[in-house]
């Protein structure tokens, strides 16, 4: 779970870079959904910042403990997964990289960081509690695909209406 925190801060900074006039390229291309472009740098920063912290624990958890942590394992890729294509569908509204340094606001994050922290530690928990329980890691993993599926597929839904111009 504390790969998660790999990620907070690029979705949260992924509209903002040095060279934002570069994005009128967005703006030019036959895009009829800009949320496809969304989902692309989502999994861009999973890719990126997610899955090498989580296969190298994996890696040091399986061969220490062995096998039996392979379903903990899969339930914490599940969730960490699950709050960041959450995350990111709520919070981008703009293109990446499509605005200047200086528009950023410190401190304007902060709910979203201490919701996620809430989340992250109501699923932790959960899995925890859920240990024992073999059939439910199972049923509450494969609500987790389920619902991350639905959220990857509702970044299609964003239309160049609701994306913020700057």
């Amino acid at each position: 779970y504390l790969a998660i925190y790999g990620i907070l801060i690029p979705i949260f900074n992924i509209r903002f870079s040095d060279q934002y006039k570069a994005s009128w390229f967005y703006y030019a291309m036959p895009i009829q959904h800009p949320g496809l472009i969304l989902k692309g740098a989502t999994k861009a920063m999973i890719a990126k910042f997610i899955l090498p912290v989580i296969g190298t624990m994996a890696i040091i958890s399986l061969s220490i403990w062995g096998m039996k942590t392979l379903d903990d394992i899969l339930l914490g890729l599940i969730n960490v997964l699950l709050i960041a294509v959450g995350i990111s569908r709520i919070v981008l509204k703009n293109m990446p990289f499509s605005e200047a340094w200086s528009n950023q606001s410190k401190g304007s994050y902060t709910g979203w960081n201490l919701f996620s922290i809430f989340v992250i530690s109501i699923l932790g928990f959960g899995h925890w509690y859920l240990l024992d329980r073999p059939i439910a890691l199972g049923i509450w993993g494969v609500v987790g695909i389920i619902l991350i599926l639905a959220i990857l597929s509702d970044f299609k839904r964003i239309s160049w209406q609701g994306m913020k111009m700057e």
